[in-house]
């Protein structure tokens, strides 16, 4: 049975580094909420050139998550400000204009996820992959 992730509840998000250089790895921890037995599910992005959330709000409700639902070319006009403010920080990475961000991001061979909420957080992720795994228990997190 394919795992999904369709109305369970972001309990929690992480970023961790990754083996290739300037990339990283989100985690996303969720649980569908069964009064009897909850499963959790893990959604695990890997090699993440960047990413963008917003209403990242405690308890968001996750209706889907789609690759290449949207080209990246569609994400960097809708998003037209957000990387006008943000490339003098060089984000996503260095480039000179438009054109040169979309050659540079096909370069890095990664896929487009757009996070789709019933409530709560929405964005998109650019990764090489994404992987859903199943876990026995409610991740705990420590200080």
């Amino acid at each position: 049975m394919e795992l999904s992730v369709h109305d369970n509840i972001l309990y929690e998000f992480s970023m961790f580094p990754s083996t290739t250089p300037r990339r990283y790895t989100i985690v996303l921890f969720t649980e569908y909420p069964v009064e009897t037995s909850p499963e959790y599910t893990d959604v695990i992005f890997e090699d993440v050139l960047a990413h963008y959330f917003t209403r990242d709000t405690p308890d968001s409700i996750l209706f889907d998550i789609r690759e290449n639902y949207e080209t990246i070319a569609t994400i960097i006009d809708s998003h037209a400000k957000l990387f006008q403010t943000t490339k003098t920080q060089c984000w996503p990475v260095a480039y000179s204009d438009r054109d040169d961000l979309l050659a540079q991001v096909a370069a890095a061979r990664v896929n487009t996820y757009t996070i789709m909420p019933t409530m709560g957080l929405d964005g998109w992720v650019w990764a090489t992959s994404m992987r859903v795994a199943s876990r026995k228990n409610r991740k705990v997190f420590s200080d």
